[in-house]
């Protein structure tokens, strides 16, 4: 099985670096990136567009953070869960489930667009795709 996740992943990569095209997980085509809590950056793939300036996506949507400040995202591939990442699907405000996977940074513009690719399990749901998520900037509260 890892050897597989692993195949797929590089395909993905493959793909999406040899193409303008790519194909985001079924059922969440929108994608944003911003900045999250303790010096993170989050990936957000929603259902529905994710807007400048709004509060978190439209329910459910799928967010994983990864432990890097926005100005320093690179390139690379975040395991989650782990010290680095976490993946969470939303469902609600005080309902989500915390998955398990990868996601991988392909490509970085800047503070402007981030592209790559997710495979990730929560449950019985899979999550797998690539995804072009520009920068959204919006307040953030931390507690």
């Amino acid at each position: 099985m890892k050897a597989a996740v692993a195949t797929f992943s590089s395909l993905l990569v493959a793909l999406l670096a040899c193409s303008d095209g790519f194909s985001p997980p079924a059922g969440l085509p929108f994608a944003a990136a911003s900045y999250a809590c303790w010096s993170a950056t989050a990936i957000e793939l929603a259902a529905e567009p994710i807007t400048q300036g709004g509060g978190s996506p439209a329910y459910p949507y799928v967010s994983v953070m990864i432990q890097e400040l926005p100005n320093n995202l690179r390139r690379g591939t975040w395991l989650a869960p782990s010290d680095t990442a976490t993946a969470y699907y939303l469902t609600g405000p005080t309902q989500y489930e915390t998955g398990s996977g990868r996601l991988t940074i392909v490509r970085v513009f800047g503070m402007k667009v981030v592209e790559g690719i997710v495979d990730l399990q929560f449950g019985s749901r899979r999550i797998a795709g690539a995804f072009r998520a520009g920068w959204v900037f919006r307040p953030v509260t931390c507690v």
